[in-house]
């Protein structure tokens, strides 16, 4: 139970995260055309791998 404990606090800090993106994406879904969600969903992607890319080079 300790070990719960321990690490609660990582876990509320991942679940507000998830909290906050969720707000921006509604958010986001309220103000843009489906065409630019689109636009914008992909290119987010494309960021989100080039980071990975460049964790896993320097990891190396």
């Amino acid at each position: 139970m300790r070990a719960f404990f321990h690490s609660a606090p990582i876990y509320i800090c991942q679940l507000l995260h998830v909290i906050i993106n969720s707000a921006y994406a509604c958010q986001i879904s309220e103000c843009l055309p489906e065409d630019e969600i689109a636009v914008l969903s992909a290119d987010l992607t494309t960021l989100a791998d080039m980071l990975a890319s460049i964790l896993a080079r320097k990891a190396a």
